[in-house]
């Protein structure tokens, strides 16, 4: 087992007191901690702590493949599908859905 540190996401709506709690991180600036990522998101992988040293995620469980998520993980390219998030909503917003993987890539390229 290897402890992660997750990658905030500071978007305006966030809060400012649970996220930054829950990661022992000061927030005096006030600033918005929305979601805290727990995965292996391309543009924003939680960092893993191997032998006294950070390392992305999405880089740890691609070399080499199967090594820490097991062969299983090979129906997924390697990687987790899925990213958890904790989130703080400070202010209300609507309801985020997302599309399956193809629509998805489509729709970010």
């Amino acid at each position: 087992m290897l402890p992660l540190r997750g990658v905030v996401q500071h978007y305006d709506w966030g809060g400012h007191d649970f996220i930054p709690g829950l990661s022992g991180i000061a927030n005096s600036d006030r600033r918005p901690f929305a979601e805290l990522w727990m995965g292996a998101h391309p543009q924003g992988p939680a960092t893993a702590d191997v032998a006294g040293m950070a390392m992305a995620l999405d880089r740890l469980i691609a070399e080499p493949p199967g090594r820490i998520l097991g062969p299983a993980s090979a129906q997924f390219g390697g990687c987790p599908p899925y990213l958890l998030k904790v989130l703080d909503v400070a202010s209300r917003r609507s309801i985020e859905v997302h599309p399956t993987k193809e629509p998805a890539a489509g729709g970010f390229a």
